[in-house]
């Protein structure tokens, strides 16, 4: 996965079915996708693509954006309770 934050453009035709079905399979489909950003900006859709693939980088599972929210608020709620 590091081809696809270093150099995405190497990225083969395989490489990118296979990266299409990993995200599908984890519930990132086109039309999940398309729906959760008609309403950000170009640096919060950027921001959260990257995000996804660094997690697949490091071996950590994708997590829908609001349960990762949903988890950090709880950390927050806990330590400044």
């Amino acid at each position: 996965m590091a081809v696809v934050i270093n150099t995405p453009r190497d990225l083969t035709r395989e490489q990118l079915k296979e990266i299409k079905l990993l995200l599908d399979g984890a519930g990132y489909s086109q039309a999940t996708l398309q729906s959760a950003v008609r309403n950000q900006t170009n640096q919060d859709i950027a921001a959260i693509i990257i995000g996804h693939i660094l997690r697949a980088v490091r071996g950590e599972p994708l997590i829908p954006f609001e349960q990762r929210v949903a988890k950090a608020m709880d950390r927050i709620i806990i330590r400044h309770n």
